[in-house]
């Protein structure tokens, strides 16, 4: 086996072990208690130096029982999740022997058995080309499924995929012109090409790491933002129940007072005068009344809209029948907080504006309706909904984009239905111990 045989499969073995890498992240859930790093040092330094040294007779065999230790090691599954992640791996490799087949037969009119130990240069170099650019592929399939959940994160996806389309186009440029320096000239001539294709390699693997590291930093700000909200609404929801308490104190202290009143203007048969001071007072237990669920979050947020609504002069009518709740205190402030928010912004807008929301459960799913009315024309564009605000026209869509997003991350459902003056969202989700 030549230098150049060596060479190329090395880079190739590397690069299909990334492939089972990214696999295993999208798939499964790597070991708390392992050093990654370390384990990643070791296995891709046990890749070379088998594909360099060639030390056991079945060479291909060897490399595949690596691949599984690796799977086993830095993985803890069931034995099915497994074999179904590895499958799928296999397959996607597999996919990509034909596919490199396919392509150097049609580009280049000449075709190699795939079991043939004699491939050519031209061979290998296309190999490498394929394997990479197939990494690069599965690479933005899961980065556009998994990270970037903030809505603002979609231009640098864009720059991303610009970038990832550049790095393609010199890879597949780079093995055309190989390709044709090996056919009108010597061998020896395009060589130098062999070591350009690393480099644009490892121009990418760089910029891949970069650009996955700016997007863990934007998920950890909406997390910090996130509980610094939540933490925002518990204090809120205990201030509030504080001061409701002393109201509801100094209400006893004068209730005495208030049935005199009430006594005086019923003998005297001031009927106008004694509804005015029974509303009075109804209004202000009206005030102390606290949302409670089995959350204190849910709660917390529950109340803190309320109080919106009231402020704005927007009916917010409940019903709730809540035995249990499983939603994290994260998810319940992206989905009913992001609801409410909407539901409050369209409804005040509008002649006896209303709310209504309704959480039940049913069966082992728990339901939230939340219908409002609003006085805008909606509009879709995209699949996101739009109003004709002048100014945020967009924010609408984009707290159902984030929804939608944390509706899918529990496994629920969300529906949207709307007419020319109501708003209905709906979603479900299993609650379950």
């Amino acid at each position: 086996m030549n230098e150049l045989t060596i060479y190329t499969e090395t880079l190739s073995n590397i690069i299909t072990l990334a492939i089972l890498d990214e696999a295993i992240g999208h798939f499964l859930h790597y070991r708390e208690n392992i050093n990654l790093f370390r384990t990643r040092f070791i296995f891709y330094g046990l890749t070379i130096i088998l594909s360099i040294t060639h030390l056991f007779p079945h060479h291909t065999a060897v490399l595949t029982c690596l691949e599984i230790i690796y799977l086993i090691t830095v993985t803890r599954a069931s034995f099915w999740r497994y074999l179904y992640t590895y499958l799928l791996y296999y397959l996607y490799t597999y996919g990509i022997g034909l596919l490199i087949l396919s392509i150097y037969t049609i580009v280049y009119f000449k075709f190699v058995p795939i079991m043939d130990e004699s491939l050519d240069t031209l061979y290998q170099f296309t190999q490498i080309t394929v394997v990479f650019v197939m990494y690069l592929i599965l690479v933005t399939y899961i980065i556009g499924k998994h990270k970037a959940s903030q809505p603002r994160a979609t231009k640098y996806r864009a720059y991303f995929l610009s970038f990832i389309s550049l790095i393609v186009i010199l890879l597949l440029g780079t093995n055309v012109l190989y390709g044709k320096l090996l056919t009108e000239t010597n061998n020896s001539t395009g060589y130098p090409l062999l070591f350009l294709l690393p480099t644009i390699e490892l121009i990418a693997l760089i910029y891949i790491t970069i650009f996955r590291k700016f997007l863990d930093v934007m998920d950890e700000n909406i997390s910090m933002r996130t509980e610094l909200n939540i933490n925002t609404l518990q204090k809120d929801y205990f201030t509030r129940t504080e001061d409701n308490l002393k109201t509801l104190s100094i209400l006893r202290h004068d209730f005495k007072n208030h049935l005199i009143v009430l006594s005086d203007y019923a003998n005297t048969n001031q009927i106008d005068k004694f509804n005015e001071y029974l509303e009075k007072i109804q209004g202000s237990l009206s005030e102390t009344t606290l949302i409670r669920t089995p959350s204190k979050v849910l709660s917390a947020i529950l109340n803190s809209k309320a109080q919106d609504a009231r402020l704005a002069g927007i009916t917010f009518n409940t019903d709730l029948q809540i035995p249990l709740w499983t939603m994290s205190d994260f998810d319940a402030v992206v989905i009913l907080g992001n609801l409410l928010d909407n539901a409050i912004r369209a409804a005040q807008k509008c002649n006896s504006p209303y709310i209504n929301l309704c959480m039940k459960q049913v069966d082992s799913y728990l339901d939230i309706d939340c219908t409002n009315n609003h006085c805008e024309t909606i509009l879709e564009k995209n699949g996101k909904l739009l109003t004709t605000r002048e100014q945020q026209k967009e924010l609408h869509g984009l707290g159902l984009s984030s929804v939608r997003r944390a509706v899918n991350r529990i496994n629920g459902e969300l529906e949207i239905n709307y007419t020319d003056d109501t708003f209905h969202a709906f979603v479900s989700f299993p609650n379950y111990l």
